[in-house]
């Protein structure tokens, strides 16, 4: 390892890890809770590594090949309960009622815009049986009330609805929904990132940036934002109908299922200012 490779990939932690602790410490996680949750991540990658090639570890090799002290590796391997997966929130049933409601034909008039449906009734187009039909089982009372105040489809009248917005935005900072969509996210760009960085991986995946390297004048970002937004929105939802078309049509193997997608990101890069941090501390 090369002082230049040592110094950037220290470089890219650092500017990787600083959002990240960010909404940790806006979450009220410390950095003892950080650091018992990096441990017992490099022990599974490490066991998970093992597993992978068929191959049993000791805790002593382990220690060896994560650092962590070998203590720490035989309480961590001893319980699984801090594997434990939360239940899953309502974000995903959501998404998936809206993603519903804009590309099934039963539930579009004219031009394939979104009908505004009653909330119940006999009928099969209301809201209620949107909800039902839905891959994700939810309570139709809680979505209503959820996606209501998340501001995605509002009241048209005493007994309709209407739909405002084909994605659902959770309406909480740090609520569990966000957190959950949060984890997602950066599962899945850091995923493609590992993908194509990895040296025999086949044709790479799409993960590309489009900026100006001076920079854009500040006085012109509203109007790159307002761009963005309409084109990026236009773009996911023909994809997002061409999902629903091809989810139609028969196949052969339906249990055999990829979990993929593409997703969309409007960056603005944070400025990564110096900070004497002695000039900013007392001793004591």
């Amino acid at each position: 390892m090369t002082d230049t490779y040592r110094e950037q990939l220290v470089h890219t932690l650092r500017r990787v890890l600083k959002p990240l602790v960010r909404i940790l410490f806006r979450a009220g996680v410390r950095f003892d809770e950080f650091a018992e949750l990096l441990r017992g991540i490099y022990v599974e990658i490490v066991v998970a590594d093992a597993a992978e090639a068929n191959k049993q570890i000791t805790t002593g090799r382990i220690s060896i090949l994560s650092g962590v002290p070998k203590k720490d590796v035989e309480r961590l391997v001893s319980s699984d309960d801090w594997l434990k997966i939360p239940k899953p929130t309502d974000g995903p049933a959501l998404a998936a009622i809206l993603h519903r409601w804009h590309t099934d034909s039963a539930f579009l008039g004219p031009y394939g815009v979104p009908l505004e449906l009653p909330i119940s009734g006999p009928s099969g187009r209301n809201f209620v049986e949107l909800v039902a039909g839905s891959p994700i089982p939810i309570d139709p009372h809680a979505a209503f009330e959820q996606l209501l105040a998340a501001g995605v489809i509002a009241r048209s009248g005493d007994t309709h609805v209407k739909v405002l917005s084909r994605s659902y935005v959770m309406p909480e900072p740090l609520s569990p929904a966000m957190l959950e969509h949060f984890g997602t996210s950066m599962t899945n760009l850091a995923s493609t990132l590992h993908f194509n960085m990895t040296p025999n991986s086949r044709a790479k995946r799409i993960e590309r940036s489009v900026s100006l390297g001076e920079g854009l004048p500040e006085e012109f970002f509203p109007e790159f934002e307002t761009y963005v937004r309409e084109r990026g929105h236009a773009m996911l939802s023909e994809v997002d109908d061409w999902l629903a078309a091809i989810a139609r049509r028969p196949t052969q193997n339906p249990k055999a299922r990829v979990a993929t997608g593409i997703s969309v990101y409007h960056f603005v890069a944070p400025a990564d200012a110096r900070i004497a941090l002695s000039q900013h501390v007392i001793q004591g």
